[in-house]
């Protein structure tokens, strides 16, 4: 079976960007540059350098298409906001039916720490605590928020692969909030 990890998840309206276009983000939703996240890593074999994302004219939320590459979504929060969403998106496998970067993301444990590292070399850590499946093109609008506790979520394809639509059926999401921290190495 070939397998294509290119169904992006769409982005609600008014999630930051309206009418389907990339937002880009003003200086109240900048992040300092300590906080802006640039590689991601937890057991299992899960890492990933993290790029920003933004939608595409689709109003979709596409992940980079570098193997070993994870985005970022810009207009969300940052690593250790104090408040927000970090969110995260990879994908499951390549067009070539490879593992991609997220291909492990499914075999994580309730209570699995997942490192952050920013641009600074400070890791932020986050505990997976909820796994969920969406949809496909469905993920609920808090996923993209900027308010409300900060926490982390992980999205990737998931569900069966169709081949006539050549996309997954769904999304997964695992989510993490935020644990111990420790200084960068």
């Amino acid at each position: 079976m070939s397998s294509v990890a290119d169904s992006p998840a769409a982005v609600p309206r008014d999630a930051g960007a309206p009418h389907g276009r990339a937002v880009v983000p003003g200086p109240a939703h900048r992040p300092g540059p300590a906080a802006v996240p640039v590689r991601l890593r937890a057991a299992g074999g899960l890492a990933a350098d993290l790029v920003p994302v933004a939608t595409g004219t689709d109003g979709a939320l596409h992940p980079p298409a570098a193997p070993g590459e994870a985005g970022w979504w810009a207009l969300g929060a940052s690593a250790g906001a104090a408040r927000g969403t970090l969110l995260v998106a990879g994908h499951v496998d390549t067009e070539t039916g490879e593992p991609g970067t997220f291909a492990s993301l499914g075999g994580l444990d309730m209570g699995t720490t997942v490192e952050v590292t920013g641009v600074d070399g400070s890791v932020r850590a986050y505990r997976i605590t909820a796994r969920r499946g969406y949809p496909r093109q469905r993920l609920p609008a808090d996923l993209f928020a900027r308010h409300g506790p900060h926490r982390l979520a992980l999205v990737t394809c998931g569900g069966a692969y169709d081949e006539g639509a050549g996309a997954y059926e769904g999304n997964l999401v695992l989510y993490g909030t935020p644990a111990t921290a420790r200084p960068g190495t």
